[in-house]
């Protein structure tokens, strides 16, 4: 299939986007059946079926919402270890299923560019000995040859989402002209791809050594004899070409003996430069370079003369120098890139200096798209979407008579959950809604001060309404901090969408009087990520009906010892609809509380299955339907994404379950 990859990688981006609190839709973790299986030990297969997501529906208890922090996409782990071994990137192969990047004890995943053999791509057969360390924008070469590119750390706070094979996978969001966004490790991940460069070239592999360049001179100031070694003698410009006098004993004598060839200065005064030599006069040992020194060389500088290497392609500015076999000395040992350049979609390397034999062939490789390090899901592509999500009793927990926001039983058990996506809202003022999105949000909005201005610490106020003049974008203001640098300051904004950099926000103020007068004028340096507030995050499930002691047993008062509304137990009433118990509250009065599901509705009763007024049957305590609370989602609303069955997950109010939902993708 025709780019297979990007398809894949698009469509898992539109995953995980959709569980973004600031998407237009909304996904929740359920929880659902409290009865028992046939055989509780070996739960069934779930079967994809209309009967089944009938019934899933039928026996949901609660859902609580999952967002972006709840869901990564994972990539494998690839631990290092020493004597493994990793093949490196290329850019003419299918990465996927290579191994091609490990992740170190820190946390930190790094990539491999070059893993120590020459033509080396996929089959690897060098270990590697030292795990790459530090983070370093630059690439980092090893004792054992390997050279490797960070690309990020996992953060702390992604922790728990590490498992022993896999780790989360995050593309972060990148602001233009802003180099520094986060203050935690975050910031490690964002330099790298803030700084990235789009094709470059970072290793140039040689496919062919060549031969008959042996007109090359080593440097080495600590093995070579001291009279041999390659210090400048004197250097010049002369013009708009320069000169370099090379050590004596160690040149030779020849006249365009080392015509082609290029000067490198590997130490001391004009260390990095390279020319290429256009005249070579023996007699005296002066090496004519055909550009100027841009720092002239001095009796510190060491210097060796290596065939020059060019790069050509359709990108600028890279790059690289020969090194020469040590042993044998004739042909090219590898091509150490200078500068990767940039812009390059295809290249070609070629040695330039003149030889008697075969000449060195080269394979650039280019960069991903966007350069190494700036789309961590393209590049280290993942395998599966993780949804993590933890139920406690802050997640709405079912006490005495809170039945309009108690959601979870806290200590009945559940063997069935799963995600919905977008379900509607059967109660409230947004009824008829998609449910989640009636959450409040916040965000925070970076913002610098005009040039020459700093800002008042009342510039914006609690309450201000604060409008962007190109996005029509506008929030209510949370808080206001200014930034130690007064010219910057930070807004905590409610419920707002989103704002385009560079533009301009205003102050409104508040109530009835929307003027700017005395307000704070900004300009949108970066919007951070947005988050919910927890309120109303977890939803009912179940019908509540609320009964009444009446007829023979008026006055009675109920209590926890009524067997009759022990949980999954099936109650049902005068009309013949009948439900499973899943929770039973007593008021310590005459009035009671029960939760169900699985209600299986009668002719006889409404839309909900029983009917206010309807009388309980079979029942020690005559009781009567006071009230009935509907669940808080349109029953068979939104689409059942995912279900699992499972043996009894038994809830305590004290503890706290964690479930992990992983997709293969």
């Amino acid at each position: 299939m025709a780019l297979k990859t990007a398809l894949k990688t698009h469509i898992i981006n539109k995953l995980i986007d959709d569980f973004a609190v600031d998407s237009n839709s909304s996904n929740f973790l359920f929880i659902a059946r409290p009865e028992g299986w046939s055989d509780d030990a070996s739960p069934p297969t779930y079967v994809d079926n209309t009967e089944s997501y009938n019934d899933v529906y039928k026996r949901m208890i609660a859902a609580k919402r999952v967002t972006s922090v709840d869901a990564y996409l994972m990539a494998p782990k690839n631990s290092w270890s020493s004597g493994s071994n990793y093949s490196m990137y290329t850019d003419d192969d299918d990465m996927s299923g290579i191994t091609f990047y490990t992740t170190n004890s820190d946390n930190n995943v790094y990539k491999c560019i070059f893993n120590g053999l020459s033509g080396g791509n996929t089959t690897s057969t060098k270990p590697s000995t030292a795990s790459p360390r530090g983070t370093s924008i630059n690439t980092i070469t090893l004792s054992d040859g390997y050279v490797w590119k960070f690309m990020f750390k996992v953060p702390e706070n992604w922790g728990r989402f590490i498992t022993d094979d896999h780790i989360p996978v995050k593309k972060l969001d990148l602001e233009s002209g802003v180099s520094e966004k986060f203050d935690d490790e975050r910031q490690l991940q964002y330099s790298v791809q803030y700084n990235a460069v789009n094709g470059s070239i970072d290793y140039i592999d040689i496919t062919g050594s060549g031969s008959s360049y042996g007109n090359r001179v080593f440097s080495d100031d600590t093995i070579l004899p001291s009279n041999k070694r390659t210090y400048i003698v004197a250097a010049a410009n002369t013009g708009t070409t320069g000169y370099a006098d090379l050590n004596e004993t160690e040149s030779s004598y020849s006249d365009d003996f080392y015509n082609t060839y290029v000067i490198n200065i590997v130490k001391g005064a004009g260390v990095g430069q390279s020319k290429r030599i256009s005249e070579y006069s023996g007699g005296i040992k002066r090496a004519v370079i055909d550009s100027n020194w841009t720092t002239i060389p001095d009796t510190t500088s060491l210097y060796e003369i290596m065939p020059e290497i060019t790069i050509d392609g359709d990108g600028v500015s890279a790059t690289a120098l020969a090194v020469m076999h040590q042993e044998g000395g004739i042909t090219l040992g590898s091509a150490r890139v200078t500068n990767s350049g940039n812009g390059y979609t295809r290249a070609y390397v070629t040695v330039k200096t003149a030889n008697n034999g075969d000449t060195a062939t080269f394979e650039p490789m280019i960069s991903p798209y966007g350069g190494h390090g700036s789309d961590p899901i393209s590049e280290i592509p993942p395998t599966r979407l993780m949804l993590l999500a933890r139920l406690d009793r802050e997640d709405g927990g079912i006490t005495g008579n809170n039945i309009y926001t108690g959601s979870f039983p806290l200590v009945n058990d559940f063997r069935q959950y799963g995600i919905l996506r977008n379900p509607i809202l059967a109660t409230g003022p947004r009824k008829g809604k998609i449910a989640g999105l009636e959450v409040d949000t916040v965000t925070n909005i970076n913002i610098s001060a005009a040039t020459g201005s700093v800002y008042n610490a009342g510039d914006f106020a609690t309450g201000d309404i604060v409008l962007g003049e190109t996005s029509t974008s506008c929030g209510e203001v949370l808080d206001w901090y200014r930034s130690t640098d007064i010219s910057k300051g930070t807004l905590r904004l409610l419920n707002t969408n989103k704002f385009i950099i560079g533009e301009s926000v205003i102050g409104l103020g508040t109530g009835s009087n929307w003027s700017s007068s005395g307000k704070g004028v900004g300009y949108v340096q970066f919007q951070g990520e947005t988050t919910i507030t927890q309120t109303n995050s977890h939803y009912r499930m179940t019908t509540a009906l609320e009964i009444r002691s009446t007829a023979g047993s008026s006055g009675t008062t109920y209590s926890s010892s009524h067997a009759n509304y022990d949980r999954d137990r099936t109650i049902s009433g005068a009309s013949g609809s009948s439900a499973t118990i899943v929770e039973y509250i007593p008021s310590g009065g005459q009035t009671a509380t029960l939760y169900l599901s699985t209600i299986v509705g009668s002719s006889g009763a409404d839309q909900h299955g029983f009917t206010v007024g309807e009388n309980l049957a079979g029942v020690t305590v005559e009781s009567v339907i006071n009230k009935i609370y509907v669940p808080e989602f349109v029953k068979g609303s939104g689409e059942v994404l995912y279900i699992n069955n499972v043996t009894p997950i038994t809830r305590h109010n004290e503890q706290e379950e964690e479930i992990k939902i992983i997709i293969d993708i």
